[in-house]
């Protein structure tokens, strides 16, 4: 799915350094990224994040809970929303198999998007239906070709 605007709003949410991190991925391509190309570059950032040592403060990972965090808690809320996005690993199945996806988890959202080309991969087909999306900032997103669809998704973890 190349959609500009969902791309830009997406990178919006990330914290300034991965931002320019995946603008730096990008240069030398001709090709417009799709959202599926951004959720494999999250994937390695998390795969590569996981192998770093942790601080000497953080080894207690266990008992360091997000809302007794002191650091996240001194945090204004902006700079929380720019800093924390959640993204989760799942699976996702249609008629043609399944694949794990990165997905991102928006508490403000009121809908659930797949990429076009990731539901043709899996033979998710549904029922054309346009779709107009109004942004944060008041700008608004038509989608002609949108469709409703139903498919499966789960947890990665075994017994989900």
């Amino acid at each position: 799915m190349v959609n500009p605007q969902l791309m830009e709003d997406v990178l919006a949410k990330l914290p300034y350094q991965l931002q320019f991190q995946w603008c730096s991925k990008l240069l030398g391509h001709s090709d417009e990224p799709h959202l599926e190309d951004l959720s494999n570059w999250m994937t390695t950032m998390a795969l590569a994040a996981r192998m770093l040592p942790s601080k000497a403060e953080d080894n207690d990972t266990a008992s360091h809970k997000l809302e007794t965090c002191k650091k996240f808690l001194a945090d204004d809320v902006k700079t929380r929303s720019d800093v924390h996005l959640k993204v989760l690993p799942v699976i996702i199945g249609g008629p043609g198999g399944e694949t794990t996806v990165n997905a991102i988890m928006d508490d403000g959202s009121t809908i659930s998007l797949v990429d076009t080309e990731l539901a043709q991969k899996l033979g998710i087909r549904g029922r054309n239906v346009p779709l107009c999306m109004q942004w944060t900032n008041g700008q608004l997103a038509h989608e002609d070709n949108s469709e409703v669809i139903s498919f499966t998704i789960r947890g990665t973890h075994t017994g989900a």
